[in-house]
């Protein structure tokens, strides 16, 4: 289940309730020990530290709100200046406060994210609809795109729900199927020798180059008694796989089909 709006903004609010100990904290902590320079009240540093675990389980950990937190406690900002209401105190409760009324104002009951609930691999559809449309609707007596079309609503399908093995396998799939439309036998051979132009051919080959050995190495290493996590923005190459795509259709548009005219 995802974490409803209701249960977002208890959790901030607890949070935002929980700074004034924390500050209360810190002001006799500083007084009773001048000389501690910049280091924290434990109180005050575990209130930080449970803060934004809280902000990361409610927005994803590379969301923009947690990098505004931590912008917030830099070494610079723990200063004599820590309880001023523009000292780093004062600018997490303004943080909290307009987090919380985000919430209450923009989202839907389900709309926050869940630690333990996969995160989608972008925030807007891996390959666009419209592109997935385009195929559909182009004709080809060569060609017979309907494989194509089904490898990419099921790289949506698993980039929506977070499938990042399933992601990049995918996209190796892809770009498996597709040499043939651009007279080549490999993908290899689309991404060094096919004119497409400058831009398109980078494009290619970092597909070719990263993609897919990514893609490889997951699929063909064999269980360690430790496995590193997969990460999201290693296997994210939607941009690369669109002017894939676009240009599969511009090959297929152009060229005179069987039967045309007669």
């Amino acid at each position: 289940m995802k974490m409803n709006r209701k249960i977002a903004v208890q959790r901030l609010e607890k949070c935002l309730a929980l700074s004034e100990s924390a500050g209360v904290s810190e002001t006799v902590s500083r007084i009773a020990r001048p000389w501690r320079g910049d280091r924290e009240s434990e109180e005050a540093r575990t209130w930080r530290r449970a803060t934004r675990t809280v902000i990361a389980e409610t927005f994803g950990q590379d969301s923009a709100h947690v990098q505004d937190f931590d912008g917030i406690f830099t070494r610079d900002h723990l200063s004599s200046a820590y309880l001023f209401p523009g000292g780093p105190l004062g600018k997490a409760k303004q943080l909290l406060a307009s987090i919380i009324e985000e919430i209450r104002v923009y989202w839907d009951d389900q709309c926050a994210l869940d630690p333990h609930v996969p995160r989608p691999v972008t925030d807007q559809p891996y390959v666009a609809p419209t592109r997935i449309r385009e195929l559909a609707c182009v004709q080809s007596s060569q060609f017979d795109f309907s494989k194509l079309i089904v490898l990419c609503e099921e790289l949506n399908t698993c980039a929506e729900r977070g499938c990042l093995y399933s992601t990049i396998f995918l996209t190796r799939c892809i770009l498996d199927h597709v040499p043939p439309i651009f007279s080549c036998e490999t993908f290899s051979e689309v991404a060094n020798n096919y004119d497409g132009g400058k831009s398109f051919k980078e494009l290619m080959l970092r597909l070719d180059n990263s993609s897919r050995k990514i893609a490889d190495l997951h699929l063909h290493r064999q269980v360690r008694c430790k496995e590193p996590s997969i990460n999201r923005v290693r296997i994210t190459f939607s941009n690369e796989l669109d002017a894939l795509l676009q240009e599969v259709i511009h090959v297929i548009t152009k060229q005179p089909q069987q039967g045309a005219g007669g």
